[in-house]
């Protein structure tokens, strides 16, 4: 299952602020963010960046954990159509393992 696209830009990642700043037509609010940046007082900007920083670890635990369950579904899948007596190269490609993972799955289940 594909994840669903955010309905809004994320200015966080990479991908948003490059798309929100980093075009011609958005110059201005580039540089008002910037200025508003440089008004911060140097405690304010360590809580900035402490808050992107918190942001970004949290964003990629949600990724990890997310690829991990997909992962898992996968494994999942392999092992029923393992039991249903499916072979290798038909379940590598219903799930999109390779077949090391495949065999290792098969020989863990002792078929």
């Amino acid at each position: 299952m594909e994840p669903t696209p955010e309905k809004y830009l994320n200015p966080f990642t990479d991908y948003g602020f490059k798309r929100l700043f980093g075009q011609e037509p958005s110059k201005d609010l580039l540089l008002d963010f910037l200025a508003e940046l440089a008004k911060l007082s140097p405690q304010e900007y360590r809580e900035y960046e402490d808050s992107v920083n918190n942001y970004r670890d949290i964003k990629n635990s949600i990724d990890w954990a997310e690829e991990k369950g997909r992962q898992k579904e996968k494994l999942d899948t392999a092992a029923r159509l393992i039991e249903a007596g499916m072979d290798d190269p038909a379940i590598a490609a219903i799930t999109l393992l390779d077949l090391e993972a495949i065999r290792a799955l098969r020989k863990s289940m002792g078929r």
